[in-house]
């Protein structure tokens, strides 16, 4: 009989360049638990003299069921926790938890994936070698529990170094660091007092003694967490039929909002008509396991659940005070509409209440959507808009009646190029990639870094690198540093200037992920993606004009090269189908917002 075999198994923390300078043990498969580029895989395979598989491998491309798997999981735990009235509290962790079970799926589907090898192998056992976080490493262990024929094997740690818990003072340098860069102090200061205050105890004690002018009954209200929600709500002000109240929980928020603008801090209204403390089921330590969930597994995510430990020890505070808040501001101006551009996290859970009270919901559509849990499940706010019939087409037919089409112009309004610039310019729109599952942080970072070093020696050109606005620069200056020294003075940084000014100077873009996409297609600027890497509709793009999904990094450069010298021509009717022409629907738009803020005066005259 032949011998037992050992696979290395790699998640998306693994540092690939330190990888290749260690000794290679007699592999007999490489296998990647994240998107990796076809040359990548075939290095790897290379210095293993075995083969390399990759995520798509593992999941065999099929996201939608993965992604169904993991919803109605998460479901059983959001209902299995506490309640406030009606609504199960953890449906507000629900996008984080989502993410981290994620994981839990794709193990279990790599466990069964290396069975499979196990039996193409005709071996009696497989040996699984990893050089796994604690958490990933404790739930892998979870599920192989009695499997017969594979364990795991831990190797050298070393190489994750971005998996330990950074001390606090590394921590502050970090943002010390992006603050030298961006020179937003306001930013930082907003961050560290939302750090101090993380359950905004203080914030709701302090708050109602703050200036504030008291918004008018029956308003309009835009409610913002985030920067990014903020810019999107800001496009469609000048459409509202009456004045709009702004209402912000935190420092990002008031940034996205347009210079000028009136608005007040969710948590200075905590000092009247408060819930009584009871009305929230207290939270449990313990969750129950479901017919499909193991105990060992529960507890082995337990123990290394982030979303979890901050759920038990911040957010599920935050939930109670900020609620509070929120139900005061609802009773003392009675607004006739809320908007949103989110419906997970605090925007979902105040959504639900408001709907409680009769109060319609609007949602706005505020980033390039494409996975299971953002376009399968159901729309929570009584309308949703989105940019073009692409998006709509996302969601099921049954959801798709809330959903109407309309594009106001202002956020996605063509922008003037730069006549002037003296060379071509490639901007890369940068992605907090240590933040986010199934990307490999050292691939694709070190890729585009040997590109861009590589084009910036060959050709006079300029690169600008915009920051996500979750995103710390350090993470990208120091991984140029150590492969290339300095940043060459034809490199730009950028987070804080106007994306307007950023895409006047811009000739080709490179992004992951991103609703930029949509604002360079509306200013014919062309765009390249890693193809390697699915959203969900890569399908969708491939015979778009304008839009490259790159087949792998040899492809990527080549077209990039390619558009440097001539840009591809393509007509407004390319990408119609993805960002609606300006307007078109408006008398819709107007019509829906007026039967909405009907249907909320209805409601009030009956109370």
């Amino acid at each position: 009989m032949a011998k037992d075999a050992q696979v290395l198994l790699l998640d998306d923390k693994t540092d690939l360049s330190a990888l290749a300078r260690r000794e290679w043990e007699n592999y007999r498969a490489v296998i990647c638990l994240f998107w990796i580029a076809p040359s990548t895989q075939a290095q790897l395979s290379d210095r293993a003299a075995a083969p390399c598989f990759g995520l798509a491998d593992i999941i065999d491309n099929d996201l939608v069921e993965w992604g169904r798997e993991t919803y109605n999981q998460v479901s059983r735990i959001v209902q299995d926790g506490p309640r406030y009235g009606d609504f199960y509290c953890r449906a507000y962790l629900m996008e984080k938890l989502y993410h981290e079970w994620l994981a839990v799926e794709l193990l279990k589907r790599t466990i069964d994936f290396v069975e499979c090898l196990r039996q193409q192998w005709n071996v009696p056992a497989i040996r699984i070698q990893g050089n796994l976080p604690p958490n990933v490493a404790m739930l892998l262990l979870a599920l192989l529990g009695s499997k017969v024929g594979l364990s795991y094997q831990p190797i050298d740690t070393r190489e994750h170094p971005a998996t330990e818990r950074a001390s606090l003072g590394r921590a502050l340098q970090k943002r010390l660091s992006e603050v030298m860069l961006t020179g937003n102090k306001k930013m930082f200061i907003g961050d560290v007092v939302s750090w101090l205050d993380k359950t905004y105890y203080w914030h709701c004690q302090f708050g109602h003694w703050l200036p504030r002018k008291l918004p008018s009954p029956e308003n309009i209200t835009f409610f913002s967490s985030y920067l990014n929600n903020s810019r999107t709500l800001s496009s469609f002000v000048d459409l509202m039929p009456q004045p709009v109240q702004w209402v912000l929980t935190n420092e990002s928020a008031r940034q996205g909002v347009p210079a000028g603008t009136e608005y007040v801090w969710l948590w200075q209204f905590s000092d009247r008509a408060l819930p009584h403390q009871d009305e929230f089921q207290p939270e449990t330590s313990v969750l129950v396991p479901s017919t499909s969930v193991s105990p060992p597994l529960l507890q082995a995510w337990l123990a290394h659940s982030e979303a979890w430990d901050s759920w038990q020890k911040v957010e599920f505070a935050l939930l109670t005070n900020l609620t509070r808040c929120w139900e005061a501001y609802l009773d003392q101006t009675r607004p006739r509409l809320i908007v949103t551009a989110n419906q997970w996290g605090i925007e979902g859970w105040f959504t639900q209440i408001a709907r409680a009270r009769g109060i319609p919901v609007l949602q706005l559509m505020h980033g390039a959507v494409g996975d299971y849990l953002h376009t399968k499940t159901p729309v929570v706010s009584d309308k949703l808009i989105v940019w073009g019939d692409f998006w709509r087409d996302l969601w099921p037919e049954e959801e798709r009646s809330r959903i109407l089409v309309y594009n106001p112009g202002q956020r996605f309004a063509p922008v003037e190029r730069k006549p002037d610039r003296p060379r071509p310019c490639i901007t890369f729109f940068s992605w907090p990639l240590d933040e986010v599952a199934y990307y490999n942080q050292s691939e694709l970072l070190d890729g585009l870094i040997h590109l861009f070093n590589r084009l910036l020696a060959s050709r006079d050109c300029d690169l600008i690198v915009r920051f996500h606005p979750r995103e710390n620069p350090a993470s990208f200056i120091q991984r140029w540093q150590r492969l290339y020294g300095a940043i060459p003075d034809n490199v730009l940084l950028n987070k804080n200037e106007p994306l307007a000014d950023v895409l006047a100077q811009t000739d080709v873009a490179i992004m992951f992920h991103s609703t930029v996409m949509l604002n360079c297609l509306s200013s014919n600027i062309p765009v390249i993606i890693p193809g390697w890497t699915d959203f969900g509709w890569n399908q969708a793009l491939e015979n778009v004009d304008g839009i490259h999904l790159a087949r792998d990094w040899e492809n990527l450069e080549a077209c990039l090269n390619a558009w440097l010298e001539q840009p591809p021509q393509f007509p407004a009717e390319t990408f119609q189908h993805f960002i609606s022409p300006a307007g078109l629907n408006e008398a819709k738009f107007r019509e829906l917002t007026q039967h909405l803020l009907t249907t909320a005066q209805s409601h009030h005259s009956h109370r």
